[in-house]
């Protein structure tokens, strides 16, 4: 059986994740990492997801061939303007994305994600903050530092909504998450630590600008749940 077998959508459980969005401070570059006929959110942000599922048995393809196993991701891109599933969740558009499992990245890839090669991330987790730092080929080119308080909040549902290109056709997919956020979040730094990166045209404005910021310690999703040609109706 091959990794093609994998099918979607995929649940996965357990996920420490540290996600924020901020005003960039090239709005040029910005604007061109967006898809043709599509603008950036105002004022112009970008996304940043650090994340880690530390098991293999806390998603739901876990012994079955094409298991991701454990694993780590960096993704980022543009918050896109006109296109919300909802008040407060725009459209968003992935353009980096570095995923640690090859058999991920691979579903990932067959489902329109620009993968690449390479890359891991790691979460110093305390009970007051996280450090996420991603790494290529072992330099670290992206560190972001929160602080919260050590409450959990009760339980936040909703979903996301990322726009892809798969087979040269544009697509919508949707994914439903939920889980408890620390409260009182305060991200402290995002710092793009190697010009040479192939993201750093996305490095943050300074002074620091956060548009949104959550960090769950314990989050649930589906990967993806429903995906459409963009323009149809949601089924």
């Amino acid at each position: 059986m091959s990794n093609e077998m994998v099918l979607s959508p995929q649940l996965i459980t357990g996920a420490e994740v540290l996600y924020v969005c901020f005003e960039v401070e090239d709005q040029e570059a910005l604007k061109s990492l967006a898809p043709e006929g599509f603008e950036p959110a105002n004022p112009g942000t970008a996304f940043l997801n650090q994340y880690w599922v530390p098991r293999e048995d806390l998603h739901s393809n876990a012994g079955f061939p094409g298991s991701w196993g454990p694993y780590t991701l960096t993704y980022m891109g543009v918050e896109l303007a006109g296109h919300d599933l909802y008040e407060g969740m725009p459209c968003r558009w992935w353009t980096h994305y570095y995923n640690s499992s090859k058999t991920m990245a691979d579903y990932a890839k067959a489902h329109g994600l620009p993968t690449m090669a390479g890359g891991r991330t790691e979460l110093e987790i305390s009970e007051k903050d996280v450090v996420a730092t991603t790494y290529l080929d072992d330099k670290p080119v992206i560190r972001t530092h929160a602080s919260y308080s050590p409450r959990v909040s009760p339980p936040v549902p909703g979903q996301l909504l990322y726009l892809t290109r798969r087979d040269g056709s544009l697509e919508l997919g949707r994914y439903p998450f939920v889980g408890g956020v620390k409260e009182d979040i305060e991200v402290k730094s995002i710092e793009f630590l190697d010009p040479a990166s192939p993201f750093y045209d996305l490095r943050p404005k300074q002074p620091l600008n956060v548009t949104f910021a959550v960090f769950f310690p314990d989050l649930a999703f589906c990967y993806p749940g429903g995906q459409q040609k963009f323009g149809e109706a949601p089924f």
